[in-house]
């Protein structure tokens, strides 16, 4: 799994706690995602399809991410923008 570089990681943490808003954590989840699935079918990969499975249920069925998803789905953290 990639790792947050350190830089992005300081620039949402303030005095010990870090807060990301669930838009970013869902973006992020995604990309991450995409990123597994492209590196599934590159030609070249020889990544068993339970393992790519695998990976994929670790990174979008955190309780993080299944939560952030449910507050976005609900209306949390949604505005109106005239």
């Amino acid at each position: 799994m990639e790792q947050i570089p350190a830089s992005r990681l300081e620039s949402v943490c303030v005095l010990r706690s870090c807060v990301v808003q669930d838009r970013d954590l869902v973006l992020d989840a995604i990309e991450d995602a995409q990123r597994i699935l492209a590196e599934h079918i590159e030609p070249a990969s020889h990544r068993n399809p339970e393992t790519t499975i695998n990976m994929l249920l670790f990174l979008l069925d955190r309780r993080e991410v299944v939560s952030a998803v449910r507050r976005l789905r609900d209306g949390y953290g949604l505005r109106v923008v005239k």
